[in-house]
Formats: structure tokens, C-alpha cells, sequence
């Protein structure tokens, strides 16, 4: 609606007005103190600390009640939390924006000597770095910085791997694949919090702390992540288990142990995606 207009019907579809908002499509009536700067400012601020607001308290839920957040979503309850997605890439632009563990942003030499189909790609990627006319340490900067810039737009793809596991693992149940995609999300968001944001700051503060007392701790590697990373997404999973999926019992442990192989099988597959993307667009 413009300011101070004299019209009784919603500018936007036409309804008659009832009051400030139009019965119809919900537009409101635009006031010209709106356009104010104070008014304008003061939006900027409610809308900020309410985000805030609703930040800390999905980060709270996620950690008091693991499968909450995409259970009130599914059910219709949207106010509280933010939303599974918006809550994802938040955290997904907070990974990508420190240089935290290589979780999602797998480099060259990982590719082609630390997965398990390492062998089956080092022949392309050998192609490739010829047709370039690189060296080694030329063609891995080079593959580094573009695979960099695709892991942030592919990461989304590691949630819709994680979520076809979970159709298929409840494949004869009534639930509809939203609710999946939903539970993936707050899933790869815990991920994103606990084994990439939190544990790399954690990491920094006892490297720090070691160095102060003169405590070695070159033992800890990718075997200690990678177990640090089972342990907190079977706790997850049994808890969200629970809630989300009502499971109980034998089905509800044989989940949370599940959970390990769709973690580390979706990453696998996301990281076999990105090396091909990468190489296919070098």
C-alpha cells in the first residue's frame, strides 16, 4: 500500500481493506511514518535482536532436544526455532568463512590418496594436470582454490545424500520426504556446529593450553576426530531417534549405529562429487 492512500482496497490483489491488513492476501497498510529513518533503523534493530533471539535458542534446542527442531517443523510448530534450512546454511556460511578441519573442502592430495576411491580417480586427475601442463604443487593449488569455491554450493548436496538414506531406511513408513530432508538438515547442522565449528575451537584451545605446560599432543589426529565425530552423531541419532522418529528399543540402537555408516557413506559420495566437479570444470 502507498502512504496515506485513500483507497479501501489492498493495492496489491485488490480486497477490501479490513482495518490495517487486507483480509486476503495479508498486506498491511503503509503508513508514512514507516518510511521514517527512525523507523527504518528501528526495524533494522528488532529484526537483529530477534534473530539473535531465535539463533540461540535453536542452538539450545538442538543440543536439549536432538530432533526437535525439524519435529516442530514437520508438525507445524515454526515459531520458536528458525527453520532446519535457514539454521543449516547459517552454520555452513560460519564453517566455510574460518579456516576450520577440511571436513567439506576435501584438497588434492586427500582425494587422491586418502579415499577410498583414490585409485579409480588418480588416472583423470593425472589427465587433467598433463592437458594443464602443471606440475604436482602447481595443479594442487590450482584444484584446491576451485574446489574450495564449489564445496560451499555442493555442501547442500551432502544433506539430500543423507536424506535418500534415511527414505530408505524408512521406506515403508507413512512420512513423507520432507520430513527426511527436515531431520538431514538439523542433522548436518549439529555436524556443522559440534564436529566442525566447536571442535576445531576446542582443538585451538588445548594446542594452546598444551603449549603453555609443555604437553605433547601430536597423538591426536584424524583417527581421534573421526571417533570424537562416531561418538557424538550416535548420541544424536538415538536421541533424535527417539523423538523424531518414535523409535524404541533394539530399532532404536540399530538406528543410532546406522547413523555412522550414513554419515561416513554420504560423505564419501559428497566428496566423490566435489573431486569430479572440480576436475571436469578445471
Amino acid at each position: 500500500m502507498q502512504p496515506n492512500s485513500p483507497s479501501q482496497h489492498c493495492l496489491s490483489c485488490g480486497g477490501k481493506l479490513h482495518g490495517k491488513y487486507c483480509s486476503l492476501c495479508g498486506e498491511k497498510v503503509l503508513d508514512k511514518n514507516e518510511l521514517s529513518l527512525q523507523h527504518v533503523l528501528g526495524n533494522l534493530l528488532n529484526a537483529f535482536t530477534f534473530a539473535e533471539s531465535k539463533l540461540f535458542k535453536t542452538i539450545a534446542i538442538l543440543f536439549k532436544q536432538p530432533g526437535r527442531l525439524s519435529l516442530d517443523w514437520t508438525e507445524g510448530r515454526r515459531v520458536k526455532w528458525m527453520r532446519p534450512v535457514a539454521f543449516f546454511f547459517m552454520l555452513n556460511f560460519l564453517y566455510f568463512l574460518f579456516p576450520m578441519f577440511q571436513t567439506f573442502n576435501t584438497n588434492y592430495y586427500n582425494q587422491v590418496s586418502g579415499q577410498n576411491y583414490s585409485r579409480w580417480i588418480v588416472p583423470l586427475a593425472e589427465e587433467k594436470r598433463s592437458s594443464l601442463k602443471l606440475n604436482i604443487e602447481e595443479f594442487a593449488k590450482v584444484y584446491n582454490a576451485e574446489s574450495a569455491s564449489y564445496a560451499k554450493l555442493l555442501i547442500v548436496v551432502f544433506v539430500f545424500i543423507q536424506s535418500l538414506f534415511l527414505l530408505l531406511i524408512f521406506a515403508f513408513s507413512k512420512r513423507f520426504y520432507a520430513e527426511h530432508l527436515a531431520f538431514a538438515f538439523e542433522w548436518s547442522s549439529f555436524n556443522l556446529l559440534v564436529n566442525a565449528i566447536l571442535l576445531w575451537l576446542l582443538a585451538l584451545l588445548l594446542f594452546y593450553i598444551s603449549g603453555w605446560f609443555g604437553i605433547n599432543l601430536n597423538g591426536m589426529n584424524d583417527n581421534t576426530y573421526s571417533l570424537i565425530a562416531m561418538i557424538t552423531n550416535m548420541a544424536f541419532m538415538y536421541l533424535g531417534g527417539r523423538l523424531f522418529y518414535r523409535l524404541a528399543g533394539i530399532r532404536l540402537i540399530l538406528f543410532s549405529a546406522a547413523s555412522v555408516f550414513i554419515l561416513f557413506g554420504s560423505l564419501l559420495a559428497y566428496r566423490l562429487m566435489l573431486f569430479l566437479v572440480t576436475i571436469y570444470t578445471l
